[in-house]
């Protein structure tokens, strides 16, 4: 079974939050390092559905 990840990429879904959790708990980045990540990001729209 997919995970969430795979489920956003395969829809063009970013989640920003969920990769860089995942990163931290494969041991691929530090804490620091994805708080980091995450703020530096562009702010984007949200766009809700119905």
């Amino acid at each position: 079974m997919p995970g969430h990840l795979d489920l956003s990429r395969v829809h063009g879904v970013e989640m920003p939050i969920a990769e860089v959790v995942a990163a931290v708990i494969d041991g691929i980045t530090s804490v620091p390092d994805a708080a980091a990540t995450l703020m530096s990001r562009t702010p984007k729209p949200v766009h809700y559905s119905a």
